[in-house]
């Protein structure tokens, strides 16, 4: 095996994604144009290649430690980051490794950095340990993330951005989804054990391997007894609930791990769906291999409609959308470095589109789950907020995020959304139309709610006019009573129990916001706003543990929305006092609660 070779090459990868480029894509051009590459080079070519990306704040903190200025040769610098991955975090011998990328780097230029690598590498290897140490003291480094991406999850995620960073910058696990029509986790962990591979089961029908192998080596994989597939991406499948006889759209298919999980669980009738010929055969591959001929499959963009919609409505969708892939950046690590503050507004943009699109193919109380590998709410809950302001019949009946963790990657799931029967006409005042809760086996609650508020021409007139209009969200635990059950009464009060929703309108850009603590939401119309006052999904409302030990049954609770005229302008306060026009109030409703 040349280890020059392949070193030489991962270095080329890594001036390339410097250029913005895609891993993937560069590695795959470098394989093309390499044919003579051999297995054990191919390997090392992969294992270098995105080692150095995984790790590459860590990578050129060191570096610069060891430098007076900075390199100003691509080249350079990548072969030394490329020698050095090889040095901290292989088992490669340290002298072939720095012979064999001072050779290299001599071939630069006319040879004139050959003296100067062999100094910095001999001098990392002396330092290393003094150097990995620095690290610590700057977060690039510590965290192998940009700067801002770091403080955008400490904003975001403040109790568990720590262990996402470290999540982000771990090696992914390979997981298997075990084909249910010919067995579970318990009987495939057999054949593996036979084969000496060591695993454990996630659930009935999930395993994660010790060490990572190739597919050739798993028992039955060609035959189609099991996948290889994240066991957050499996909870997708699960989240739709595929139902024998449906109609069901996998809107952006490939490579089809979602599409044979769902014929795995129900006779249905799925087309898959994907922008790119090449991408698609993937599916069609994964199909075949699964026992699944049957499927349509359909190349063409998702929002037009005209090249690909038969008219037909889907009973489910599955819009496993285009996003920014920054929950799966263990598995892309290139993916840390490309990403721009900017890009999930944008990619958020293209989702509003394909989403609007795909709903218009929905049957009437269908289902359509949204998910995506983001960790950024630009392209996760905000898009479901926008999404359920444009579309007055959609219901969020579920959620879920997934958090990057040893055993999956991360992934948001919405859904499913289902397409709701018509709201009966409310005269001016607020009715709810959602009012649901979820105990956890923990003893925590969350409540869901959607309310839909008619404003009378009074307060209309008042807003457009500057008044701005206070909304409160509230809940009440009714049963079981504080008398006669043992609360921990720290979580319960020391728990939230209202939403502040501020209703405004903004003339310099003729749109209305609603704003709730330091979140701000803007929209085109009133109707729209109106609907986002109020509306929660997953509210947390007692901490884990207050009702432990309680059933479902034995639970009651009620949510309100009122207008607070208390935050009224004075003269407005005295105009409540003495109009009902200002008294909008849903009064308690109850919650159905069910348990999780």
């Amino acid at each position: 095996m040349s280890m020059s070779l392949a070193q030489k090459l991962a270095a080329d990868s890594i001036a390339a994604v410097a250029e913005g480029r895609n891993l993937q894509d560069v590695l795959a051009q470098i394989r093309a144009a390499h044919p003579e590459l051999t297995v054990q080079e191919n390997g090392a070519l992969q294992d270098i290649a995105y080692g150095c990306q995984r790790y590459l704040g860590s990578l050129k903190h060191m570096l610069a430690q060891m430098l007076k200025k900075p390199i100003d040769n691509p080249q350079l610098e990548s072969l030394l980051l490329a020698a050095m991955y090889q040095l901290h975090y292989t088992r490669n011998a340290p002298h072939a490794v720095v012979n064999e990328a001072v050779e290299s780097i001599a071939k630069i230029g006319r040879g004139q950095y050959r003296s100067f690598a062999n100094a910095i590498l001999r001098r990392f290897l002396r330092e290393r340990d003094k150097l990995a140490a620095s690290c610590k003291k700057d977060d690039v480094a510590k965290h192998n993330l940009p700067l801002w991406w770091v403080a955008y999850l400490k904003n975001h995620y403040p109790k568990h951005w720590h262990n996402i960073t470290t999540a982000l910058q771990s090696h992914p696990p390979m997981t298997l989804r075990v084909n249910r029509r010919h067995g579970n986790a318990e009987s495939y962990l057999e054949k593996l054990a036979a084969e000496g591979i060591a695993a454990k089961a996630l659930d009935e029908y999930a395993v994660t391997l010790e060490e990572a192998v190739p597919v050739n080596r798993l028992p039955g994989f060609t035959e189609g007894l099991v996948s290889v597939q994240d066991f957050g991406a499996q909870q997708a499948a699960y989240l739709l609930n595929p139902k024998d006889g449906e109609r069901i759209l996998d809107a952006c298919a490939a490579p089809g791990g979602k599409t044979g999980h769902m014929l795995e669980l129900a006779d249905c009738h799925v087309t898959a769906l994907d922008i790119d010929e090449g991408r698609l055969k993937r599916v069609k591959d994964n199909l075949d291999r699964l026992g699944f001929q049957t499927t349509a499959l359909a190349c063409a963009d998702a929002q037009d409609l005209a090249a690909w919609y038969d008219g037909k409505p889907f009973d489910a969708i599955l819009a496993d959308v285009p996003c920014t892939a920054s929950g799966v950046a263990r598995r892309n690590p290139d993916v840390k470095w490309l990403r721009r503050p900017t890009d999930a507004a944008k990619t958020a943009r293209q989702q509003e589109a394909l989403l609007d699109a795909l709903w218009q193919t929905l049957t009437k109380n269908g289902r359509m789950l949204l998910a995506t590998c983001s960790v950024f709410v630009e392209e996760n809950d905000v898009q479901l907020q926008k999404f359920l302001n444009r579309h007055a019949d959609a219901e969020l009946i579920e959620s879920r995020v997934l958090l990057p963790n040893k055993h999956q990657d991360g992934k948001r799931l919405f859904g499913p959304l289902l397409l709701a029967l018509s709201l009966n006409a409310a005269a001016e005042g607020i009715s709810v139309t959602r009012s649901e809760a979820k105990l956890t086996e923990t003893g925590q609650l969350s409540v869901s709610s959607r309310f839909r508020t008619d404003l009378p021409d009074q307060l209309k007139q008042a807003l457009r006019q500057g008044v701005p209009l206070n909304f409160t969200l509230s809940w009440q635990l009714s049963a079981p009573s504080m008398p006669s059950y043992r609360f921990k009464f720290d979580q319960l009060l020391n728990s939230d129990n209202t939403i502040h929703y501020k209703l405004s309108f903004h003339p310099l850009t003729n749109r209305y916001r609603i704003t709730v603590g330091t979140f701000s939401t803007e929209y085109d119309t009133l109707e729209t706003a109106l609907r986002g006052v109020g509306a929660v999904a997953n509210w947390k409302v007692l901490s884990k543990g207050a009702l432990s030990g309680v059933a479902a049954k034995d639970t009651q609770a009620e949510i309100r929305l009122l207008l607070s005229t208390a935050k009224l302008p004075k003269p407005f306060q005295i105009n409540a006092l003495t109009s009902k026009n200002w008294h909008l109030d849903s009064g308690w409703k109850s919650l159905t609660i069910s348990q999780e």
